[in-house]
This record gives structure tokens, C-alpha cells and sequence, in this order.
């Protein structure tokens, strides 16, 4: 499974950005693969967010084609929203832990439990 990150997500929306196209066309492709794709309630919700607020977005889209953008993702075959488990302070202590460190690593670290319990391994994608 791919746990997508909302940047990436942002970047194949957002046609002012340098990534649009190259992330666009990522994005595209994973929706026609077969592998299973998770989007964690705080990537959707963030799009959300990101994408129709004024201040953040040069030229941000209105709630309802947000919206509908998500709704045709979710609608893909792959696609799948994730949740965390009960367990999921629990794990994101222990791989700081292990790591000896927050600071930099605490906004992914709240991937690091999804990844646990969906079985998947990170990737990175770089344009």
C-alpha cells in the first residue's frame, strides 16, 4: 500500500506549482495501478483545508470542486481511507524513541503508525 502525503496531493491540484504536471501524472498513475493507495483522514482533511483557503493558495478552489476532487479519488478502485489505531501515541513514542529525536521527524511521524498497520513500506517521491 502507498500512504499518500497531502504535498503531493496539493501538487498535482495546485498548476501553479513547478512539481504540477510531474506529480499530476504520478498521481494519475497510481489511481490506474493495482496497488492499494491509503489516504489518511488528515491528508483529505487537509486538502481540504489547503486548497480552498484564500491566504494559502494563490488561487484556491471552492469547497465544492475540493470536494468533488476527493470524492473521484475515493472513487478509484485503490483508494482507501486509512485510520490510526488506539495504538497509534504508543508507536509514534516508540520510533522517536528509537530515533532519539523529534523535532524534524514529528510532522512524518504521524505516518509512521499508518505504515505499521497498513503493512506498507514508505516511498519517497521526488520531482
Amino acid at each position: 500500500m502507498k500512504i499518500i502525503d497531502l504535498n503531493l496531493l496539493i501538487y498535482a491540484v495546485n498548476q501553479d506549482v513547478p512539481h504540477h504536471e510531474k506529480a499530476r501524472k504520478w498521481w494519475e498513475n497510481c489511481l490506474r495501478e493495482k496497488e492499494s493507495i491509503g489516504l489518511p483522514w488528515i491528508v483529505l482533511l487537509g486538502f481540504l483545508r489547503i486548497t480552498t483557503h484564500p491566504a494559502i493558495m494563490p488561487h484556491p478552489i471552492i469547497y465544492r470542486q475540493a470536494s468533488d476532487t476527493i470524492d473521484s479519488w475515493l472513487a478509484w478502485e485503490p483508494t482507501q481511507i486509512i485510520t490510526t489505531t488506539n495504538r497509534h501515541w504508543d508507536i509514534v513514542k516508540q520510533l522517536i524513541t528509537q530515533t532519539g529525536t523529534a523535532a524534524n521527524l514529528t510532522p512524518i511521524s504521524r505516518y509512521w503508525p499508518l505504515q505499521k498497520t497498513a503493512s506498507c513500506t514508505p516511498q519517497t517521491v521526488t520531482f
